[in-house]
């Protein structure tokens, strides 16, 4: 996995396999990167074996959204295109389709609260565990 280079301290951790929500929306910071194939198993495990040196580029950005009255809401959107081969389930030969997910995702402070919310909410809601 490979991240831009960054002047500060980054909310990604060094292996790259976690980020402090908090710290990326606080400083409203955008970070991106590129992910072997190989290494994504729950995505791979339904698709035929990836070609050799496929990666997911991958971007995370952080903001936090003003709420009148209240405190900012703390706010994720993860952009991420990755190519997969699948399987022609008319002809049963490989076929490539590039995988786009584009999603936001906010961050409560309890459970409760996301169950209460994520019946109106289009966006997916995550609790923002303490640090």
């Amino acid at each position: 996995m490979s991240t831009t280079p960054r002047k500060n301290a980054s909310p990604l951790k060094a292996d790259g396999r976690g980020l402090d929500v908090a710290a990326l929306c606080r400083a409203g910071e955008r970070l991106e990167g590129r992910w072997p194939l190989g290494g994504l198993d729950r995505l791979t495990s339904g698709t035929l074996p990836p070609a050799d040196g496929a990666e997911a580029a991958w971007a995370v950005e952080g903001r936090l959204v003003p709420v009148t009255g209240g405190e900012a809401e703390v706010w994720v959107r993860l952009a991420v295109e990755a190519p997969v081969r699948l399987q022609c389930q008319r002809c049963l030969q490989a076929v490539d389709e590039v995988l786009q997910v584009d999603r936001d995702f906010r961050f409560v402070a309890s459970e409760e609260e996301a169950t209460e919310l994520d019946e109106d909410s289009e966006e997916d809601l995550l609790v923002l565990a303490p640090r």
